[in-house]
């Protein structure tokens, strides 16, 4: 189990230092994958500070169609030119549009960099702080730092539930 735990948080930290190199990037380059699909087109880039996800479809009744140019992209930023991506709404970075023309429909989604930074922080920091507090709670609660059973009455020094040294528990406040 701890092995499992240690392994999530390495990935953590790659994940962490991946998103701020790509946070970086992508006021630098717009990267983006399109994928073609059977009603039109759907893309994942990494736009200005955040990871876009766009879904264009088709109308039903062909009478429009999506130029689809799947595969990898990647565009230098002209820092004189900002480029406008269809937005509706905003909000903290996060930002959502749609639009509908001649029956073609465009769905945008984008979820800021800052935001997988602090998912991927918390969850390399996290089960530390977590693991430091539960100890904190049972020495001040009189119960054994390993296992967590009550050791109240206890005089030997050592815990009947798990055989663990008993030199850093504190006695409960009553």
């Amino acid at each position: 189990m701890r092995l499992a735990f240690n392994a999530l948080r390495i990935l953590s930290l790659l994940l962490l230092i991946a998103a701020g190199i790509f946070w970086v990037r992508s006021y630098l380059i717009n990267d983006w994958y399109s994928i073609a699909t059977a009603d039109g087109e759907v893309d994942l880039g990494s736009v200005r500070g955040g990871i876009y996800y766009i879904s264009k479809t088709n109308p039903a009744d062909g009478s429009a169609k999506i130029n689809a140019n799947p595969g990898y992209h990647a565009v230098a930023i002209d820092s004189s030119a900002k480029a406008a991506l269809l937005t509706s709404s905003s909000f903290a970075g996060f930002e959502y549009g749609y639009v509908g023309f001649f029956g073609v429909r465009i769905w945008t989604l984008k979820i800021p960099y800052w935001v997988l930074m602090t998912l991927f922080l918390l969850m390399l920091v996290g089960p530390p702080l977590l693991r430091i507090n539960r100890r904190q709670r049972r020495r001040r609660n009189g119960q054994c730092v390993a296992c967590g059973y009550q050791l109240t009455g206890n005089v030997s020094g050592i815990c009947s539930e798990c055989g663990s040294t008993l030199s850093n528990a504190i006695p409960p406040v009553p």
